[in-house]
This record gives C-alpha cells, structure tokens and sequence, in this order.
C-alpha cells in the first residue's frame, strides 16, 4: 500500500468513526485479568461438556459395533474400549483446562471407557494413569506418545489377555483385558452448533449441535446406527461414483464447447441421496435391535428433529435427506418388521442385500483400543 493510500484509508477510517453512532450507557470497565480468568473457566466447562458428550457417544458406539462385525466385512478389528492420551490431544487451547480439571499432562490417561467393554469390566477407570502394557513402560514424555500407539496396537493384534499397570488415585492396581472384535470405525465429535452427523466410510462424525438434539441413549443409538450403515453400505464411495459419472457427462460437452457450469456434476452428486439416507435408517434400526436396544422409541428422533428445524417437515424433492414425516413413519414400519422377524425367531439381518460373515482382522487397527 502506497503513502498516499495509507492516508486515504486513515482519513476515510477516522470519517467513519465520527460519523458512526455508538452506545450512550457508562459501561462498566472490564478488567483484562479477570477476563482472562473467566476465559479459562469457559474452556473447562466447554472440556467437561465435551468429554460428557464422547464418553455417552463412545459407550455407544462400541456396543453397536461389536454387536455387528459380521457385517462389517473386513472393516474388524480387536479393542478393548477405551480412548487414552496426554493433555495434547485436546489442542493447547484445553490443555491447561485438562490439568486444571483432571491432571492431564504429559502422562498417558485414560479418558474413556465404554460401557460393557473389556477395559470397564477389567475394572479400569476414566483418569487412571497408564504405567505400562504388557510389562512395557509408558513414556512420561508427550512426544513419545506414537510408541505407545504402536504398542497397544502390536497388543490387540496378537488377540491375547494384555495386562496392564494403572494409577487410580494414587494407587498401583494391576488389570487384565482381553480384546473383543469390533466394527474399527473412528468417532468424532465437531464443535459445531449445526445438527448434524455424517460418516466418510472409515469414521463417524457428530455435531455438538446434534449431541444436543439427541439427548436419550435411544436417540442417539439411531443416529450411531444410522451413521454406521452409510459405512456399511458403501453411501460415500457409490456417490462419489454417482458424482463421477456426472464429471464424465461435463467433460464431453466441454468437448464440444458446452459449459455446463458442472450441471452434471452436482445431478450426479445429488443422484439417489435421499434413497441412501433411507437406507441408512432402514440399515441402521437393524443395527440398534442386534445391539440390544429397545427400537420402539427410535422413530421419534424425526419428531424432534422436525421441532428443531420445522422446515424439514416439507418434502423437498431436491433436498438430500427425505422429510421428517417421511422418516418417521418408514421407521415405524422398520420396527414392525423387526418385531416380526424377532417374533418368528429369525435373524435380524436387513433386507439390504447384505451377506453376514465374518472376515479376517482389519490391518488397520484404530490408535488406543
């Protein structure tokens, strides 16, 4: 910017502040200390809404997915149910808040166990220290934390009892977990008020916004399902196809001189969107019946999502999720199927064209059981 920009600009500025109007009211002055100070307890209430959120989300999760390795074809691998790491792994904006609420530092803890797993009946608990696995000791430096990786790995792969050393509260306890099979997807949970929750074939995704939505265990497993069966029937790769083959329509008239804009590419991408999301609630109902849980009630997440956002209730053929009535009541008549097959003692296996087996060992295992 040149001399005589810079000056135009700063007269232009000074302009703009005099003739803007602003606040008449004696604000109080805030004091940037105590700013400060309420800033780190934000971020400590923010971390412990966070860790409340994984911790309902991941107990979840892994009983949807070792209830269902036989149709997660070669996506399966061994865990033992729980997330471990240093202060780090939640970002320096929260690692002070983590020492300050739980003692997180560069010592390796466990920050969740989910329900039912191997690790929560062994008898381990969230904030234990880890001290060593398989009579390997733990590094208490944080940039040491990818051995730690390996080493659990290297432990769920050879399928045996691992036996650990924990601190609990200050004591030395010894634990034995013996690996489960399960469905090795990642989970995640998005800052993000959005409700949403999404999947990309290797993970699933959730929103703050939708773990706000979805405040029942039953709500929540309909959204894990639903989530779990746009992996297990290939959604993101078909409609990558779909979005391609879309691609290939654009290229040919831009051969011919024709700019589409991408016309074709965005059809192709919207191509059977919302029959991919119907599937993934027909898919996903099964999923939450072969875990355990009670279904009768899961129809009813279309009901709040419809208060939460009334504009889903109007069919919209060019959306890409179908209408929330429209879900609602397919739901309803997916639970009467399954209360139907249960009745007649059949499997519970979808109608979805899906061949239940069990592959062999993923090779890639997901980082901390």
């Amino acid at each position: 910017m040149t001399g005589f920009k810079r000056t135009l600009f700063s007269t232009v500025l000074i302009l703009m502040a005099g003739a803007s109007c602003a606040p008449v009211s004696k604000l109080p002055k805030v004091d940037d200390t105590l700013a400060a100070v309420e800033a780190q307890k934000q971020r400590e209430l923010v971390l412990k809404n966070y860790l409340a959120d994984y911790r309902r989300i991941h107990s979840i999760a892994f009983k949807i997915f070792e209830n269902n390795t036989d149709l997660c074809g070669p996506v399966v691998g061994n865990s033992i149910g729980i997330k471990i790491g240093t202060g780090d792994f939640l970002g320096k904006d929260y690692k002070k808040a983590a020492e300050s609420l739980y003692g997180f530092s560069s010592l390796t803890r466990v920050w969740s166990v989910a329900k039912g797993s191997p690790a929560d009946e062994a008898g381990m608990k969230v904030n234990d220290i880890l001290v060593s696995i398989n009579g390997w000791s733990i590094p208490a430096k944080e940039e040491e934390s990818s051995k730690i990786t390996e080493k659990m790995q290297q432990a769920l792969s050879e399928d045996k009892t691992i036996e650990f050393v924990v601190l609990t509260d200050g004591e030395t306890q010894k634990l034995s977990a013996h690996p489960k099979p399960i469905c090795q997807y990642g989970v995640f949970i998005e800052h993000n008020d959005a409700v949403n929750a999404f999947a990309d074939s290797k993970s699933i995704y959730f929103t703050t916004g939708m773990m706000r939505l979805a405040t029942t265990e039953t709500e929540l497993a309909t959204v894990v399902g639903h989530e779990v069966a746009h992996n297990l029937m290939d959604h993101i790769p078909k409609k990558e196809g779909n979005q391609a083959i879309g691609l290939i329509f654009d290229l040919l008239f831009a051969g011919l001189g024709v700019n589409t804009q991408g016309a074709f590419t965005k059809i192709g991408a919207r191509a059977y969107s919302q029959e991919f999301e119907a599937e993934a609630d027909y898919v996903g109902l099964y999923l939450m019946a072969r875990s355990g849980y009670a279904v009768d009630d899961s129809p009813n997440f279309w009901r709040n999502m419809a208060i939460a956002h009334p504009s889903s209730i109007k069919t919209n053929h060019a959306s890409s999720h179908p209408a929330t009535p429209h879900r609602f009541v397919a739901l309803e008549k997916t639970v009467e199927e399954i209360k139907r097959k249960k009745a007649a003692g059949k499997a519970l296996i979808p109608d979805a064209g899906i061949n239940p087996s069990r592959k062999s060992e993923s090779e890639e295992q997901q980082p901390f059981g």
